[in-house]
């Protein structure tokens, strides 16, 4: 059974740096390539562990976007971050609601009472 999917280009192996500083030597030795590639294609082809590549100062010089590269520190997901919550804390905030719950029906039972004295009270004016 054969195919008629054409390969347009291989995959290229990804080139893994541990830190900033390996990075920016060879990042010496291949400026001028470097420089040329968008940070989608350069953050495709290598890694560094903990960062992404971003370039800053964007300006267009003889039709081409040029930049100032640089290491962005890669955040973790909100999501990541809010399940590293303790599982004690959803209890503490699980008795905070208990206690809010408790505080507004003590306040809609007042605010009946208040209710019904203005309603006494008016019903002593209009008469």
């Amino acid at each position: 059974m054969s195919t008629n999917v054409k390969i347009i280009g291989e995959r290229k192996q990804i080139r893994a740096f541990d830190s900033p500083d390996e990075f920016n030597t060879y990042y010496e030795t291949h400026k001028s390539d470097i420089d040329n590639r968008t940070t989608n294609q350069l953050n495709k082809e290598f890694s560094v562990t903990g960062y992404k590549i971003a370039k800053r100062n964007m300006r267009v010089i003889d039709g081409r976007r040029v930049g100032e590269l640089h290491l962005v520190p890669i955040r973790e997901p909100a999501s990541e971050r809010s399940s590293k919550q303790p599982d004690n804390a959803v209890g503490d905030q699980w008795e905070v609601i208990k206690g809010l719950a408790s505080e507004l029906d003590r306040v809609k039972a007042k605010m009946k009472a208040l209710e019904a004295s203005l309603t006494e009270v008016l019903a002593i004016i209009n008469s």
